[in-house]
């Protein structure tokens, strides 16, 4: 089940995350069975050719997509998992089998490349090397639903949902620079109180670039409607509170639906500074999810 269709279907605010721990060998002939009994009609050594392995490929690789999303928004929420002595080693674990996949889908892409120069290569053998991957990544995902139920079933939707419609280059990135950001300061509560106490030029500065932009639609409902008062109540900001960011926050993703058309250097200049903004706000999220946790505010 993918990360947000749980929030779709019901209220409960519980997260799908991809929970990868040890991979057990009896499990694996289980898998090999089912998989055999559901595949009779590719007999391998009498069917196999390049066109199902690349079908089977092609559907794996869609399918670690979805694993890599599952594995980048675990990363980067982990700061606010309900942790116990074993979350640090899953979370290594974690990282050794999405490397362990990434480099057999490497090998396998470098295999077939092979055999479409020279078909005398052993098709077969891409198979079966397939066929393991395939196994791999199913007990991996068998792990999900414990992973998730254990350390991030409490985290809010309006936490975990700056990383909804984003693609995997540009989670990574995102929790690059959530960690690149969080160097500057001692530690995570520091951080999160400077952008509390100390944001409010920031956001002024960036409902004022959006309404700027706004402006460039030449679409007189859109002005008329999206000014800095529909954003902020002032341009003078000591402090919002939390519900007033996440309002804030609502507001501004919905409003960039309306700007992707107008000249591209006013709209980079916007979305570099909204950039910075989802990451803020996705620390001082994390950290009121803390606070909340221990009965206070921030």
């Amino acid at each position: 089940m993918g990360l947000f269709k749980k929030f779709k279907k019901k209220k409960t605010e519980v997260i799908d995350l991809n929970v990868m721990n040890q991979i057990i060998n009896e499990e694996k002939e289980i898998e090999e069975e089912v998989l055999i009994s559901n595949t009779k009609e590719e007999k391998i050594e009498e069917n196999i050719d390049l066109n199902i392995i690349l079908k089977k490929n092609k559907e794996i690789s869609k399918d670690f997509e979805l694993t890599l999303h599952e594995y980048f928004t675990c990363k980067i929420f982990s700061r606010v998992a309900l942790k116990d002595n074993e979350f640090n080693a899953q979370l290594i674990e974690i990282d050794k089998y999405i490397n362990t996949i990434k480099r057999s889908m490497y090998e396998i892409d470098r295999l077939i490349e092979g055999y479409k120069r020279d078909n005398n290569l052993d098709l077969i053998n891409i198979y079966n090397k397939l066929n393991d991957l395939y196994l791999y990544e199913k007990n991996i995902k068998s792990r999900f639903l414990e992973m998730n139920n254990s350390y991030y079933g409490h985290i809010k939707m309006s936490t975990i949902s700056v990383c909804m419609n984003k693609d995997n280059e540009s989670l990574e990135r995102f929790y690059e620079s959530i960690h690149a950001f969080l160097l500057k300061y001692k530690g995570f509560t520091e951080a999160a109180e400077d952008i509390y106490y100390s944001s409010g030029d920031f956001l002024v500065d960036l409902v004022s670039s959006l309404v700027m932009c706004i402006k460039e639609t030449r679409r007189e409902d859109y002005i008329k409607k999206y000014n800095f008062n529909y954003f902020l109540d002032s341009d003078v900001i000591i402090t919002l509170e939390v519900k007033e960011w996440i309002n804030l926050f609502a507001k501004i993703r919905f409003a960039m639906k309306l700007i992707q058309n107008i000249e591209m250097d006013k709209y980079l200049n916007f979305k570099f500074k909204f950039d910075h903004f989802e990451m803020i706000y996705t620390i001082l999220m994390m950290r009121h999810e803390i606070a909340s946790s221990q009965g206070r505010d921030i």
